[in-house]
């Protein structure tokens, strides 16, 4: 595999480093000898807090680091893979892509636990690493980031051009041909419970990083242990690095129509393998945790028969795509020969349904996905086929020859799934049993007490776990079913033209405040005048502000529209709030009872006598 380099060295406190140039002669040979769906090249690094980035000291007495790292001009995307990540209690870790200042994504952890971490994909050859510190910590992060991920096929497309060509180079979301059709449309109605159980996998191998599709299955104690089954060719030819494996639940669009933008969803890093056999094809999973209740997941039931369901259904994520829909209303019966697949290995005869699609059709990154039956019983899994929005036949691997498998706990299914010895033919799905009552609350309304509606707001906790609502109309926001001791990250975004509110009336204010004449007594206030995020109320806000009134700008760059501030002890200095935010305001640590009170205000840009209109 020569295009894994060895790490490369970094100087002392230099905050900027370049990846060197994968030999891409190498990638092209190993991909036309290895078929797959990898879409990234690993190059190994060795960037830790100590020997890389710069470290500074606000007024508040936040630590920062950052660290800016840039991919040639090849590079389409960036994943980060740290083989050590601790962070402080309060500590976050954010990324922003180039001409961003807003982070891309942000990551907490659990103080004194040393985990693995995958960052990513972030769509842009260049990112920039933050990580902030509370004062008086006495426990420092650690992190040391040992490989870097250099996408080379577009894993982040929504250009309709593109995807209407089924560009086969093209992985991600966006990425997959038009006649594949969302879940959430009235066609996958008939699956609305068993949709929650399939997830995206990021297949990451020391070769690189690609996309399958796995099924969280039941067992018969029922007791909700996250189990995931997938195909063997996902990881066939590569070597595999199961901690850094994620599985990402609910990665689907909320209405029929294409979304212009990816949708949050949660996910789980890392894996147990327990179960796996090259002519099954099966891989079968235990997650590292549990699964929230609030990802409201499914567990597959699953039907051993002999015998191919006369009609059959699946949800897949065609090229690592959001979740699509395919039906068939042909009987699907057992396949008689071999087949010689595209990377040489042959299946043995009988070990397949063949099914011809009705509706829809599948593509890689769709392998693995579930074969479901009249009951919405699991029968097989997708290992191939000939794949077209025009015509369409794909060959499942049978569920009941993976449940002998190769006769040992290792490369058999039914060890793990009848855990009792029931010997059970069939079991039906189930939801989540696990109840868990954590819950975070809050309302979110202006300095004049006006409620804020649709306003999004994103939870987000460790081990990759997410979730996201939107404010009713009385500013409410609430997250339940929460797990408790763990830490959690409330972040809230809204949209809004940047002219909603602003006018001369509110230039002057702030012209005034600039000259001394009528100093902005609120905090807000303040916070709405600094719209260069400079910390304090200069010429240069006025600048801005009277471009944005003039039509010259429809946003200000270094804040967003509106931000938010915790109700309670939002400002480290309520006579100096420009000093900085206390970060720690918009964390929730070792949440234990229900926090019904978790309040916001909201702070529309540029706006300082509140005229803004909440419902724009």
């Amino acid at each position: 595999m020569g295009f894994c380099q060895n790490p490369v060295e970094v100087s002392q406190n230099d905050d900027y480093f370049l990846l060197p140039e994968p030999d891409w002669v190498e990638v092209k040979k190993f991909d036309s000898l290895q078929p797959g769906n990898r879409v990234s090249v690993p190059v190994l690094v060795d960037l830790n807090l100590q020997n890389s980035g710069k470290w500074s000291i606000d007024q508040s007495g936040y630590r920062r680091w950052n660290l800016t790292i840039e991919g040639s001009n090849f590079a389409l995307a960036l994943a980060v893979l740290l083989d050590t990540f601790s962070l402080s209690d309060g500590a976050v870790l954010s990324v922003f892509i180039e001409n961003n200042d807003f982070p891309s994504s942000r990551f907490i952890g659990t103080e004194g636990k040393i985990e693995k971490k995958l960052l990513g994909f972030f769509s842009s050859n260049k990112i920039r690493l933050e990580l902030i510190e509370p004062p008086n910590t006495d426990i420092k992060s650690v992190i040391h980031i040992f490989r870097m991920d250099i996408g080379y096929k577009p894993v982040f497309d929504n250009i309709v051009s593109d995807v209407s060509k089924g560009n086969s180079e093209t992985l991600g979301f966006g990425a997959s041909e038009a006649c594949h059709t969302n879940i959430i449309c009235p066609e996958g109605d008939i699956i609305q419970k068993e949709k929650n159980g399939v997830c995206r996998i990021y297949v990451v191998v020391k070769e690189g990083i690609g996309f399958c599709t796995g099924n969280l299955v039941n067992n018969t104690k029922k007791d909700g242990k996250p189990l995931v089954l997938s195909a063997f060719h996902c990881q066939d030819g590569y070597t595999p690095m199961y901690d850094f494996w994620r599985f990402d639940f609910n990665y689907q669009s909320q209405t029929c129509n294409q979304p212009t933008t990816e949708p949050v969803f949660s996910y789980i890093q890392g894996a147990k393998l327990l179960a796996s056999r090259l002519e099954n094809d099966i891989l079968l999973f235990e997650l590292s945790g549990s699964i929230p209740s609030s990802f409201k997941p499914y567990f597959l039931g699953w039907n051993r028969s002999a015998i191919g369901p006369q009609k059959s259904k699946m949800a897949h994520h065609p090229k690592g795509d959001i979740k699509k829909i395919a039906i068939s209303n042909h009987p699907a019966p057992v396949f008689t020969n071999t087949i010689k697949w595209d990377n040489n290995r042959i299946s043995p005869a009988n070990h397949h349904f063949i099914v011809q699609y009705t509706f829809g059709s599948f593509e890689i990154g769709s392998s693995g996905c579930a074969l479901l039956n009249e009951s919405n019983q699991l029968t097989g899994l997708l290992h191939g086929g000939s794949a077209n929005c025009a015509v369409s036949s794909g060959y499942y691997s049978r569920f009941s020859l993976s449940w002998e498998g190769g006769g040992t706990p290792s490369t058999r299914l039914k060890d793990w799934l009848d855990p009792i010895l029931s010997d059970s033919m069939q079991i039906m799905g189930l939801d989540n049993p696990m109840v868990e009552n954590g819950r975070v609350a809050g309302v979110i309304y202006t300095e004049t007490n006006t409620p804020i509606p649709n306003t999004n707001v994103l939870l987000i906790g460790d081990n990759g776990f997410s979730v996201s609502t939107v404010s009713d109309a009385q500013g409410n926001y609430s997250f339940s079913g929460l797990s408790t001791g763990k830490n959690y990250i409330l972040d809230f975004a809204k949209s809004s033209s940047i002219l909603n509110g602003l006018s001369t009336f509110d230039l002057l204010q702030v012209q005034k405040h600039i000259l001394n004449r009528e100093i902005l007594k609120s905090p807000f206030k303040m916070l709405a005048a600094d719209v260069n995020n400079s910390g304090s109320i200069s010429t240069s806000d006025l600048i801005l502000l009277k471009r944005a009134l003039l039509g010259m700008t429809t946003s200000f760059e270094k804040v967003p529209i509106w931000q938010f501030v915790p109700f309670e002890n939002g400002f480290m200095n309520i006579t100096a709030p420009l000093l900085g935010l206390n970060l720690n305001a918009f964390m929730v640590q070792n949440l234990q009872s229900p926090i019904l009170d978790k309040d916001f205000i909201g702070v529309k840009a540029g706006d300082i006598n509140n005229s803004a209109s909440v419902n724009e």
